[in-house]
């Protein structure tokens, strides 16, 4: 099963979270050669060839380390974290700059050109939302979809501590100088662990030591991909997408519109989905009474 790509500039690896593979692309004759799969339970994971470093390397999160494995997946070396920093979650590679984020919000980029020896670039920083300490007055939620799912949206806030729900981060991204590094969230509410991604781009500053956020909310969307220039290290590319809105009816319950008309229900213990019964259109005809008019039935 499928649950990961990492691409480099003349090979990919993909991974499933027990097994993964790295193939090498020939532009020349067009294809694509794999080589030998290896286990490993890791879900995140990128791959670096000898374009920006000087030899190929995978960078595997794993328990309290990031494993530094050749394309056979035979380890050469690793990164280490303590207790108090957590374990790695999200990595992400751009030219020779490697970013890890743990299960602990810490930030920490690496120098990582020669990849048995990764050199720390300055201190470690601590990703917070800073939209935590502050209440929130109004409770909504938006519903966008991607392609054929649906992703339940909220700017954060919780209807039973009116306290902004907590943030998890989705992905990072690093620039080319290793300078800044972009981050996406979502907030996780309820013991249905639903993922609502926020509205906001946060963006960590290695030489302040700090986050700066841009809120997209105003603009009636929602960042869903970001990404670095390969060389200018100010450039920041953001894909978003509009959002809808809809209200809490009930303290305990509330309802969500979604794509193909399907209804969902959402309270503390259930999650139910009905889809309602099609729509039936209503024309003029001979057999019709006088004065009919032509339009559509809807079904409530």
């Amino acid at each position: 099963m499928y649950a990961g790509i990492s691409a480099g500039n003349v090979c990919f690896v993909v991974w499933s979270g027990k097994m993964a593979r790295v193939f090498r692309l020939d532009q020349h004759l067009r294809r694509s050669d794999g080589l030998e799969p290896f286990a490993t339970a890791s879900k995140s994971m990128v791959i670096a060839d000898s374009t920006h470093l000087a030899e190929e390397a995978l960078f595997v999160a794993d328990a309290g380390m990031v494993r530094i494995l050749n394309f056979q997946g035979t380890q050469k070396g690793s990164i280490c974290f303590s207790e108090t920093e957590g374990n790695p979650e999200y990595l992400d590679l751009k030219g020779r700059f490697l970013v890890i984020m743990t299960d602990k919000s810490i930030v920490k980029i690496l120098d990582v050109h020669i990849p048995t020896k990764p050199k720390p670039i300055g201190s470690s920083g601590l990703f917070e939302d800073t939209a935590a300490k502050e209440e929130i007055p109004t409770v909504h939620v938006d519903t966008p979809a991607f392609g054929t799912k649906a992703v339940f949206f909220a700017d954060g806030a919780n209807p039973a501590s009116n306290k902004p729900a907590p943030l998890s981060v989705r992905c990072v991204k690093v620039n080319c100088s290793g300078t800044r590094v972009a981050i996406l969230a979502d907030r996780v509410e309820g013991a249905l662990k639903v993922r609502h991604p926020d509205s906001r781009v946060h963006v960590f500053d290695r030489s302040k030591g700090a986050i700066n956020t841009y809120d997209m909310k105003a603009q009636g969307r929602c960042p869903v991909s970001v990404n670095w220039d390969n060389h200018d290290d100010r450039l920041l590319c953001i894909e978003a997408v509009k959002v809808k809105t809809t209200v809490y009816s009930h303290p305990n319950r509330l309802r969500i519109i979604l794509p193909f008309n399907v209804q969902m229900i959402l309270s503390p213990h259930r999650l139910v989905g009905r889809q309602p019964p099609p729509r039936r259109r209503r024309t003029n005809s001979p057999c019709a009474p006088p004065g009919t008019q032509r339009g559509r039935l809807r079904w409530k």
